[in-house]
């Protein structure tokens, strides 16, 4: 299994990396940001992505509308999560404009969801340019679980789940 940890906490990427080195689970690639992230789906696209929920972008996806990186890395995949469409295809439902949510959610929901835009995008491009690929998203955030799953996400784990949790879901045991 090829696996692919995005996260910009090292400490974090080194702990994950440590566990899954022991459990043999092949191959592992890192990276800090969204960016890098997306270079190394290009390069050996993983089997699985544990994506860190509020992971910066690295400047790479740009504002919504733009375009997301194609399967060899380039900027001509087509228009990404900007709206009711792109929301539709990451598995986002009630989408207002832009992608937003449409019911009528708090002032610190809006907040939230325009600064994970560039991790929902980055879900929407996996996902849809590699279809085997699993994302189990990861936060500190235990809020944070409904939005990720709606963006496409495969699982949700939170930091302060036990690590038989991310074990479970690794092995297509668990459900996030």
């Amino acid at each position: 299994m090829r696996t692919l940890l995005a996260d910009d906490n090292g400490e974090i990427r080194a702990a994950l990396r440590l566990l899954l080195e022991e459990l043999a689970t092949g191959d592992v690639a890192e990276a800090a940001d969204l960016s890098q992230a997306a270079a190394a789906l290009a390069v050996n696209p993983p089997d699985v992505v544990l994506l860190d929920w509020e992971l910066p972008d690295g400047g790479y996806w740009g504002t919504a509308g733009e375009r997301a990186p194609a399967a060899g890395g380039t900027a001509d995949a087509g228009p990404v999560a900007g709206g009711a469409a792109g929301s539709a295809a990451a598995g986002v439902t009630g989408a207002g404009p832009a992608g937003r949510p449409a019911d009528g959610t708090r002032a610190g929901a809006e907040a939230s969801w325009e600064a994970h835009a560039a991790c929902r995008r980055f879900v929407l491009h996996a996902k849809t340019s590699f279809p085997g690929c699993r994302v189990i998203a990861m936060s500190g955030r235990p809020e944070a679980r409904q939005e990720a799953l709606r963006a496409g996400c495969d699982a949700f784990v939170g930091r302060n789940d036990p690590p038989d949790s991310l074990l479970a879901l690794l092995e297509g045991e668990g459900q996030g």
